[in-house]
């Protein structure tokens, strides 16, 4: 939801990854999400969860906007 002014998605394109990232990139539901969202969603500890999203990132497949706010890319 960006009613509280977050980025708006952007459209999403995941290839091939690993089972890993793809199972974090499942938690988006076709939204934006905050970090702090994210780390309750999920049961991986939030250094997991960190790497999970710089690997996404580096790949092309993730933007980490201000405000701990990620997007599909």
């Amino acid at each position: 939801n960006t009613a509280g002014g977050g980025p708006t998605m952007t459209g999403t394109g995941m290839g091939r990854v690993p089972p890993g990232d793809a199972a974090v990139i499942t938690l988006f539901e076709g939204q934006p999400r905050q970090f702090d969202d994210l780390s309750t969603s999920t049961t991986l500890a939030v250094s997991e969860l960190a790497a999970h999203l710089l690997t996404l990132e580096l790949a092309g497949l993730l933007e980490q906007r201000p405000g701990q706010w990620w997007i599909p890319a």
